[in-house]
């Protein structure tokens, strides 16, 4: 038999009246494909969920730390996130980065989704929606949780300019729990009318734009209509970059202050010259074409950008990686972005396989929500790569069987 070493052996946990922790997931799990297969609001399904929080509670003696290796081994399900919140040292900020990762949209209507409802109700914040904003992680899918869990209109704390930048989404959800319309303008009605028939969710990538604060596209310039090919791909590149100022927590004064920092040179295929600029305090990146002032990305911190693009080291022999663990042969292995106008790159886990092989693992780091090019279980070449920021190891290429 084959033993791991950081896996002892132990006995299954039993809670209160003999459930384990798998026994909850399942019953979790089971009562969430009864809710979306017939919910009617009716009492029945008042009932269900009456019967599966108790089982949840008995989840207070086993150790949230636990709870989360196991259901990474599983794999994640909403309703399991959910029922984390009842374990032992708990914090609603893991569930919310979980939601986010996996997605998942709340029901919009009252009393509507089960797994907002399962949430453990001491650890919500306020009901004011700044809170919920920042408990939700400022992203669609984690405030959209949060609003879901209690049927009572928010405190709306948040001036009214605002409020125009949240998605529609959310804005359908707060007035439906309101008693008027909270913004009066045709979307936020159109939202609202939406809810009599089935509700067709826009795409998260562009109803997120929002960040305390009214965010613009640059104008287009003569030289960026001769980057594009037709009034889809203006709109593509403008929807990319409002995306990521609300997904990576730019506000225009940021930008403002990190276009007055240096400039470092970059190359931009299609574009002439173009500068990358360091925000001092945060020191995350953006990168703007030098002559129309255009702004082309938006970075996070920690995003790696090539020194030089043509350098590159042919074998990892001659460089030490500081990131590599020999004892769970894991490490840290940078992957390029998809979707950006300029080359970015961004670190996830990986665990060695072999010679230059790796094979990238899942991550809840606050980049897992990044569109990446390699996916998680993909076997990759690594090859020492110089950086802005040094070196480090880079996935090159698709590593084939």
């Amino acid at each position: 038999m084959r033993m791991f070493s950081q896996y002892p052996i132990e006995p299954v946990i039993e809670l209160k009246d003999g459930f384990s922790p798998f026994d909850i997931w399942l019953e979790c799990q089971a009562v969430h494909r009864l809710w979306k297969k017939d919910h009617n609001s009716s009492i029945k399904d008042e009932d269900r969920l009456q019967s599966v929080l108790p089982v949840c509670k008995r989840l207070s003696s086993f150790p949230a730390q636990r709870w989360l290796a196991f259901n990474s081994a599983l794999g994640w399900a909403p309703a399991a996130a959910a029922a984390y919140t009842w374990c032992q040292d708990a914090v609603l900020s893991d569930t919310v980065k979980i939601c986010n990762q996996l997605q998942y949209l709340a029901s919009p209507a009252k009393n509507e989704d089960f797994c907002a409802r399962l949430l453990n109700p001491s650890l919500l914040p306020q009901n004011r929606l700044s809170e919920l904003v920042n408990a939700g992680g400022r992203q669609l899918h984690g405030i959209s949780l949060l609003i879901a869990a209690r049927p009572e209109l928010p405190e709306i704390d948040l001036p009214k300019d605002i409020l125009q930048n949240f998605p529609a989404y959310l804005l359908s959800m707060l007035n439906e729990r309101g008693s008027h319309t909270i913004i009066p303008t045709a979307n936020s009605m159109a939202s609202t009318a939406s809810l009599t028939g089935p509700v067709k969710v826009p795409a998260p990538a562009s109803q997120s734009t929002f960040a305390g604060v009214t965010q613009k596209s640059p104008p287009l310039t003569n030289r960026n209509m001769r980057n594009t090919s037709g009034p889809e791909k203006q709109k593509q590149r403008q929807d990319l970059i409002e995306r990521t100022l609300s997904l990576r927590g730019w506000t225009e004064e940021m930008v403002a202050t990190a276009k007055a920092a240096p400039a470092y040179p970059v190359a931009v295929a299609n574009y002439g010259e173009c500068h990358r600029h360091m925000h001092p305090e945060t020191g995350a990146s953006i990168v703007v074409e030098a002559i129309s002032g255009e702004l082309l990305h938006v970075g996070q911190p920690g995003f790696a950008y090539r020194s030089a693009p043509d350098q590159e080291y042919d074998t990892a022999d001659r460089y030490t990686d500081p990131f590599h663990n020999p004892e769970t042969r894991r490490t840290m292995i940078w992957v390029p972005l998809k979707y950006e106008l300029v080359e970015t790159w961004c670190s996830t886990p990986a665990g060695y396989i072999e010679r230059d092989i790796y094979c990238i693992l899942p991550s809840l780091e606050d980049n897992c929500r990044e569109s990446k090019l390699y996916s998680v279980t993909a076997y990759v070449h690594g090859r020492p790569v110089m950086f802005h920021d040094g070196v480090h190891i880079a996935a090159v290429k698709v590593a084939l069987p």
